[in-house]
């Protein structure tokens, strides 16, 4: 896993239900707003997350249509065979117009520091701080904890 296969990879985005191909980790298609869609790499880290020594990644995308919202997914790539091919995993929605302060992996475990919103928060303005935990297991991309 290097960072330039990070930043280039065609991934498939919950959100949008369609696979999108990165160059240098943004990718923009449509022109119209029923077809209009933004996605840009916000977070990445490279570490081994399914524990068979090879190098993975987990990513976090935003995806934007057409009008305000950025919609925030993780998504994690797994090494295959001779670690240069990569299978992607589940997403894991994270929320709209939040705040990525880290993404961070320590023994496999991926630790993220983001500012959501809170009950009261307006949408454009997330005011809560949270740490969330996330692992590989079985195969698929799960929060878990600390």
């Amino acid at each position: 896993m290097t960072d330039k296969a990070v930043k280039n990879h065609a991934y498939f985005l919950d959100f949008s239900k369609q696979r999108v191909a990165l160059k240098n980790g943004h990718a923009r298609q449509g022109t119209h707003p029923e077809n209009f869609l933004e996605v840009r790499l916000t977070d990445y880290v490279i570490c081994d997350l399914d524990s068979d020594g090879k190098a993975d990644a987990a990513v976090i995308l935003a995806a934007s249509p057409m009008g305000s919202g950025s919609f925030f997914e993780m998504i994690a790539l797994t090494a295959r065979e001779s670690g240069a091919v990569f299978r992607q995993s589940n997403s894991i929605h994270l929320g709209d117009r939040i705040i990525i302060h880290s993404l961070s992996c320590i023994s496999g475990t991926l630790v993220l520091d983001a500012t959501v919103h809170g009950a009261q928060d307006p949408s454009c303005c997330p005011s809560k701080s949270i740490i969330r935990y996330f692992k590989m297991i079985n195969g698929k991309l799960m929060e878990s904890r600390p």
